[in-house]
């Protein structure tokens, strides 16, 4: 009764539903799930069993397991009994309407999008179970039935009183137990408003606070979110507000923990909703420096950072000290902000960084803030040493750069140590035998890859270097990766290289899981490798 699309003619609807699900093609992202953005292609078997039960009441979750487990109890210990009886089969029947839609997805990986969405329906047979369930503990406790339907009712109030705390964003729900069970903050693990339906809820807030203003706000949510919400305002309040990214004073941000990587906000913050658990909803953030009490602070800032020369003249200009990196631009174009920003943070040890360098990139409504006629923002650097960086805009419509610019950093005592550790290195690795010799000698650890040449020339690392992971285990692998058969690791010498009296030495990290064997070399852009080698992976015991 919960999927109306089957009602005209089930057999033939349902049939027709699988074949859909399983050749359905739909490449997009899936937006958070255990704090990894999957592909619609490759969810896991606990996808479905995983979003039910963080988003379902303790409660319901209970209970639904005692009527499921009596039924297949009944049904186990008096099979011909048990499906004589009509109470009986009809439980065996909600308990197959739960557990086969997602055994279906699993077995015809079909995709499946974000949250559980596309098994909702499910919900309802669950509550039958149940009720079932809290029969059964009625019928085993009779004397106790007070305090079971008490204990029912005070959990349906709970919830109820969740729902309300949360209202207008009930979507947002993430069960308690979930919540305490969480390694991490749930917010950085799933989707809490993944269509970014609580725009409406931050643009009557600055509606409000600005009663007698225009205001403009950047496009926030997926696709079209804002034109949508703001549509459902009043007319005066929709004239009001002005969709328009370049001039916008405001900024809403409906995913403000997603990734967790340089998510820290420079700009002035209005307000950040939270939702149950602590859990920010969005954050409204002032662009303009006007709108926030706190603009004296940001023009001390601003003056403080400017005090210097630049390290870097462009359409921004950069400063760096020993504590962050800032663009400038005086006068301010806001056009000019739109592109994203580019910090490429290369480490003095390669071992800082596995793919070469941290990537630091930011729109500027993360980093910056106008401040009357001028443009600032800044990004604080990492605590370890750093050889160079590289900044720039970066113009992702067009995949290319508006500018960019190098900048190397003085060494310092801290980069003279690491230099000192890979010299340690080079002579523990040089004292075993290489699982392969030739251009670069390879050293095969339980950890790490080394590449190393004695007498090394430049020239000698500008060829890309290739690592090839191969699993013991693909299977495990998503779709898409397992049927490549390997893990592509390739990586530039510059990032991940040291060289040092003469010689070089590249250390490159292996992934934690069973590996069967490594492929290695070096080779040019669509070029035959210059060298290749196959190398079991059999690393030293120490």
């Amino acid at each position: 009764g919960t999927w109306p699309y089957l009602w005209s003619d089930p057999a033939r609807r349902f049939l027709e539903a699988v074949s859909t699900a399983a050749a359905f093609p739909h490449p997009g992202i899936i937006n958070w799930f255990g704090g990894r953005a999957l592909f619609s292609m490759d969810t896991p078997p606990a996808y479905i069993p995983v979003w039910f039960a963080i988003t379902t009441p303790p409660l319901a979750l209970l209970l639904g397991g005692i009527g499921a487990a009596g039924a297949l109890y009944r049904a186990g210990t008096r099979p011909g009994a048990a499906l004589r009886n009509p109470s009986v089969r009809f439980d065996l029947l909600l308990l197959a309407c739960c557990l086969a839609p997602p055994a279906i997805a699993v077995l015809l990986q079909s995709p499946l999008y974000n949250g559980w969405r596309q098994m909702y329906f499910l919900y309802a047979p669950f509550c039958l179970l149940a009720v079932r369930g809290l029969q059964a503990l009625v019928a085993a406790w009779p004397r106790g039935q007070a305090w079971l339907y008490g204990l029912a009712g005070a959990g349906a109030g709970a919830t109820l009183l969740a729902m309300a705390g949360l209202h207008p964003q009930q979507q947002t729900y993430f069960n308690s137990m979930a919540h305490g069970l969480a390694p991490r903050p749930l917010d950085q693990q799933y989707d809490l408003d993944y269509w970014a339906v609580s725009l409406r809820e931050a643009l009557e807030y600055l509606l409000a606070r600005y009663p007698d203003q225009n205001l403009y706000v950047h496009e926030s949510g997926r696709g079209s979110a804002m034109a949508l919400n703001r549509e459902i305002l009043p007319r005066a309040d929709r004239q009001r507000l002005v969709i328009d990214s370049a001039r916008a004073d405001f900024y809403i941000d409906v995913h403000p923990r997603r990734g967790q990587k340089n998510r820290e906000i420079f700009a002035p913050v209005l307000l950040t909703r939270k939702t149950l658990h602590d859990l920010p909803l969005f954050i409204i953030i002032a662009l303009d420096a006007r709108r926030a009490p706190e603009a004296d602070a940001y023009r001390a800032t601003y003056r403080a950072v400017t005090a210097g020369a630049p390290v870097v003249r462009d359409r921004f200009d950069v400063y760096l000290d020993e504590r962050a990196v800032s663009w400038v631009q005086a006068p301010c174009d806001p056009a000019d902000t739109r592109p994203k920003f580019v910090l490429h943070v290369f480490p003095v040890d390669p071992r800082a960084a596995p793919a070469g360098f941290e990537n630091l990139d930011f729109y500027f409504h993360q980093r910056g803030i106008r401040l009357d006629d001028r443009c600032l923002a800044t990004v604080p650097l990492p605590a370890y040493p750093i050889r160079r960086l590289r900044v720039g805009q970066w113009v992702s419509q067009d995949d290319r750069w508006l500018w960019q610019a190098e900048i190397p950093v003085p060494p310092s005592p801290e980069a003279e140590r690491v230099v000192q550790a890979y010299r340690t290195a080079y002579r523990t690795l040089a004292a075993r035998t290489p699982a392969h010799r030739g251009a670069f000698d390879v050293y095969v650890t339980a950890e790490t890859v080394a590449y190393v040449k004695e007498d090394c020339a430049a020239a000698d690392t500008q060829p890309k270097f290739i690592l090839h992971v191969v699993p013991v285990a693909p299977r495990a692998w998503p779709r898409a990766r397992r049927r490549v058969g390997f893990e592509n690791r390739d990586f530039e010498f510059a990032w991940q290289g040291l060289r040092f009296d003469g010689a070089c030495l590249a250390l490159a990290r292996l992934p934690a899981y069973p590996i069967a064997s490594l492929r290695v070399g070096q080779f040019r852009a669509g070029e035959a490798p210059l060298w290749l080698a196959e190398v079991p992976f059999a690393p030293p015991r120490d």
